[in-house]
């Protein structure tokens, strides 16, 4: 991709007359910073118009998952109609829906990503995650928790808590759901993925750090969870390090 992208910027620099033939295969790129790199050169040339490139090309060349990605950076929910009638040929592509309807809003969009996170696999969780991560304001904290997760299943856990890991739904609430759920976990890989994430948490809200404080209720509350995990789990050592940091957020 490192090398396609710097013979593109040569043929820009050295053939500007010649390049926009170039320009207009970049946007059909399956690596997403040459399509934009196409974008950005054509737009200085004058073009600001691009979604019949993608239309054309998902006609002729039929639905790829990079010109359904393409065409989700530069459509409007008018064209979702049209892809969707493509995408039914082809249900391989579900990964890709995801991103397309959650960029171009079609009224339906989020029905239309729930009923494909139904029958979720890596490839349509991560796609959802990466489009949450990039504009969490879609989703709260309980609409996308009830999207994603799913207790004792490795595969959902994996994404809820990467979804978790970057968007900032509220430390409290956020650990007061964990330890609500752990209690019900006996699965080894699950309660693993979980305590790494704990770590994680420990490390990034340092006593050092200027935070909001626990009224006295709810430390006690959430002192009362994590003493029934501790009581579940009396040889590992994180519930104990986790119980140290809470305290030092605590009202006494």
């Amino acid at each position: 991709m490192i090398i396609r992208k710097k013979a593109l910027y040569a043929i820009v620099e050295s053939y500007p007359y010649q390049a926009k033939e170039y320009l207009e295969m970049a946007l059909l790129d399956k690596s997403e910073s040459i399509r934009n790199l196409g974008i950005y050169y054509l737009k200085q040339r004058g073009v600001q118009e691009f979604t019949h490139y993608y239309m054309h090309a998902l006609n002729s060349l039929g639905a790829k998952p990079h010109l359904l990605l393409g065409l989700s950076a530069v459509g409007s929910k008018k064209d979702f109609g049209t892809i969707s009638l493509l995408i039914d040929r082809y249900p391989g592509l579900q990964a890709a829906l995801i991103v397309v309807a959650y960029k171009l809003r079609p009224d339906d969009w989020q029905n239309i990503i729930r009923d494909i996170l139904r029958s979720p696999d890596a490839s349509k969780l991560n796609a959802f995650a990466n489009c949450l991560i990039n504009t969490p304001e879609s989703y709260s904290f309980s609409e996308m928790t009830d999207l994603i997760y799913g207790r004792e299943n490795a595969l959902r856990l994996r994404y809820f808590l990467k979804i978790i890991n970057k968007v900032n739904y509220g430390r409290w609430r956020v650990l007061n759901f964990i330890l609500d759920e752990l209690i019900y976990y006996k699965d080894k890989e699950c309660k693993l993925l979980i305590e790494n994430y704990l770590l994680h948490w420990i490390f990034h809200n340092s006593p050092t750090k200027s935070f909001i404080r626990l009224s006295k209720d709810e430390s006690l509350e959430l002192n009362d969870k994590l003493n029934k995990v501790i009581a579940l789990n009396p040889n590992c050592l994180i519930y104990e390090r986790l119980k140290e940091n809470i305290q030092c957020f605590s009202y006494t």
